[in-house]
């Protein structure tokens, strides 16, 4: 079996279910859309919050979670208890632990469907500019690698929160 879109479409439900425990409360992830191609914003200058975590072992490759501060703030609201939702430590702290949590179990669902090793490392936490994060992806397409985007929407209580995650597979090392 190879990762395709259907693959990292159960990766996701996977992971939304995870979240959804460690959250303690019902999270419903929608797939709004799905690409092949960066599509560049409108705003190159408008400010994202991004999560990286290499992929090491038997597959390689990144995984980008994109985030608005509007959303974040939604996630904030909704997963930090009420002392600790204008703390920036708080803060990050929780989205690299949403990004450890969801990369993880997308690499679980990747792990065993293909019967081979892999982890994904510590995430980074990077607050840039569109453009920025532009450059990166256009960077791994230059190396051949392929690439999923999925616009998704977590619906948890009465909050949206909207995310992109980018999946860079470099097939190239694989062996």
């Amino acid at each position: 079996m190879t990762i395709n879109q259907s693959l990292i479409e159960e990766a996701l439900q996977h992971a939304a279910n995870v979240f959804s425990s460690f959250i303690n409360k019902e999270v419903k992830l929608e797939i709004v859309s799905t690409k092949h191609e960066n599509e560049k914003t409108e705003n190159q200058n408008d400010p994202i919050i991004v999560l990286l975590s290499e992929l090491k072992g038997a597959l390689k490759g990144k995984s980008y979670l994109k985030i608005k501060p509007l959303d974040a703030q939604n996630l904030f609201l909704v997963c930090l208890p009420e002392p600790y939702k204008d703390q920036e430590e708080m803060q990050n702290a929780i989205l690299l632990e949403l990004d450890n949590i969801l990369t993880a179990a997308v690499v679980t669902v990747f792990s065993n469907h293909l019967a081979i090793k892999t982890h994904a490392h510590v995430p980074q936490l990077m607050s840039i500019q569109s453009y920025q994060l532009d450059e990166m992806i256009d960077s791994d397409q230059k190396n051949n690698h392929l690439i999923f985007y999925f616009n998704t929407k977590f619906n948890i209580q009465q909050h949206s929160i909207l995310s992109e995650f980018i999946w860079v597979m470099d097939f190239n090392t694989n062996q």
